[in-house]
């Protein structure tokens, strides 16, 4: 979450000189929703009763949310689509690569999720790394029993491995800009 947090700074500054709409301030404030929108998924997992390993099946579907989402803000200003699609994709690249069980990137064609560089953290058993993953739609329940991780949120969020220094560092760096860009 602290990287699609940064990035969705990042898009700010560098979309900045060309948005038509107020300052750093309201475009962060737009990019970072943008940025965050599709992890809404995890609040509906909760209410429809999804399982957590499964939270990604709602709102992570790229062929579905990036059209719909161009269409409806393309009605008021084709540059804020435009940022708001990119925000949206930064956000399932960086789902797809590293932990978690990918994004399903060509729903409705087919519902299997896919990730890169697969690794979890903490996960009861490992599995071989490879650079592309496909995970079959009706077995990801099965996968996430036998290799993942039933502590994931603890172990994700609050320990430190690489990817959380990663994602920690990149998110510093980037507020940091991003706070000397405000208050110039």
């Amino acid at each position: 979450m602290l990287l699609d947090i940064a990035i969705g700074l990042l898009l700010a500054m560098i979309a900045l000189p060309h948005s038509p709409w107020g300052g750093l301030l309201w475009l962060s404030v737009y990019t970072v929703t943008f940025s965050l929108v599709p992890d809404l998924d995890v609040m509906l997992s909760r209410l429809t009763g999804v399982s957590p390993s499964r939270h990604r099946e709602i709102l992570h579907k790229p062929l579905v949310l990036l059209p719909t989402v161009f269409f409806v803000i393309s009605l008021f200003d084709v540059s804020l689509a435009a940022i708001a699609i990119v925000a949206l994709l930064l956000h399932y690249v960086h789902d797809s690569i590293g932990i978690g069980w990918g994004v399903q990137w060509v729903y409705p064609i087919s519902k299997d999720s896919f990730s890169f560089l697969y690794h979890l953290p903490g996960g009861t058993r490992r599995m071989k790394r490879r650079l592309l993953y496909r995970w079959p739609h009706g077995r990801i329940e099965a996968l996430a029993t036998k290799y993942g991780d039933p502590h994931w949120f603890r172990n994700i969020y609050l320990r430190w491995h690489p990817y959380a220094i990663i994602e920690a560092s990149v998110f510093l760096v980037i507020v940091s800009f991003w706070l000397s860009a405000i208050l110039t």
